[in-house]
């Protein structure tokens, strides 16, 4: 009943001259009321289509606007967490988070891109965070790639599996692949059974549900979020705007 007669308020205010506008909605019975806005839509259909897409922009603004609080909230155990790998420089000025799964084509369409990128620039912190929800092997295949930088090789194993282009069917392919990386293949086995290995992918998965990251790959960069793969300049672009926040 209040929508309606908010409806009709409208109407009030767009039909009636204001000196008799309160004295017109004050006499208004419910009858009136639908009949009033039913008149009025059936003559103005377009407002409901303009009402809808004001509400959507309404609620994503909203929702940007929570993810941006949740974002703020959670940035140093996003960007400073001991446990993730990084490639690039481990001090550089600009951290770029990135939730990836080793079964991801875009994921395997962007390292290359990003890793010449954070290559030429020489001062991005580019944080490798596992998110594997492809399936069981790409969890396998995640633990691996944890436990191959507790042998300091983590960048040979990542590299590797991004250009893999053969389909991981089992734990023997992902363990292949990890053997031409040059790793250890059965300590790799042992470590990745770690209690710890297991809480960093459960951390990741955590971090992720709170910034609603929409599968994988997914960037994070100062307060941008990609929701996807980086096919233009935004790596660029977001990096820039960060160092040049940082100057204010």
């Amino acid at each position: 009943m209040l929508r309606k007669l908010c409806v009709a308020s409208l109407i009030a205010v767009t039909a009636i001259p204001a000196v008799s506008q309160a004295s017109v909605l004050g006499r208004m019975t419910r009858k009136d009321v639908d009949k009033a806005i039913e008149e009025y839509l059936d003559q103005n259909p377009q407002v409901v289509v303009e009402a809808f897409q004001k509400y959507q922009v309404m609620q994503e603004a909203e929702k940007q606007a929570a993810i941006a609080r949740e974002l703020a909230v959670i940035r140093s155990a996003l960007e400073n967490d001991p446990t993730s790998p990084i490639i690039g420089n481990p001090n550089g000025d600009v951290t770029v988070v990135e939730f990836f799964d080793y079964q991801c084509g875009f994921c395997k369409r962007m390292f290359s891109k990003v890793l010449k990128s954070v290559n030429a620039d020489g001062n991005i912190r580019w944080v490798l965070r596992d998110l594997p929800t492809l399936g069981p092997i790409s969890r396998t295949a995640a633990k691996a790639s944890l436990a191959a930088n507790k042998q300091g090789k983590f960048f040979e194993f990542h590299q590797a599996m991004m250009t893999n282009n053969d389909r991981l069917e089992d734990e023997d392919d992902v363990m292949d692949v990890a053997k031409k990386a040059g790793l250890d293949v059965k300590q790799l086995k042992q470590d990745m059974e770690a209690p710890e290995i297991e809480k960093i992918l459960n951390d990741n998965a955590q971090l992720a549900l709170k910034v609603q990251t929409q599968g994988v790959p997914n960037f994070i960069i100062g307060d941008y979020i990609s929701h996807g793969a980086m096919m233009g300049n935004e790596l660029e672009e977001n990096v820039a705007k960060v160092r040049a926040n940082a100057k204010k």
